[in-house]
């Protein structure tokens, strides 16, 4: 079985890759802004979740001087 067949998403995780597939290098502010209104978490959660789908291999960061930019490494089908 491959990586991604195996890929878990929790439900809190899941609500931060909605929003990391509307469009590719965001930063962590761009991703926050549009997660807390859905549930007001704070936004150290939405880093920590963040940085589990990084871990996970569902989420890649690339480093643009002193900024993080994040992108979708998976597609929407395959998650699901």
């Amino acid at each position: 079985m491959s990586e991604r067949a195996e890929l878990q998403i929790t439900d809190a995780e899941w609500e931060v890759m909605m929003s990391v597939w509307e469009a590719d290098d965001q930063t962590p502010a761009e991703i926050i802004a549009r997660v807390q209104p859905l549930r007001e978490r704070s936004h150290r959660t939405i880093r920590t979740l963040l940085a589990r789908l990084v871990e996970k291999g569902a989420v890649s960061v690339r480093i643009d001087g002193s900024q993080h930019l994040y992108s979708a490494a998976v597609s929407r089908d395959d998650c699901v």
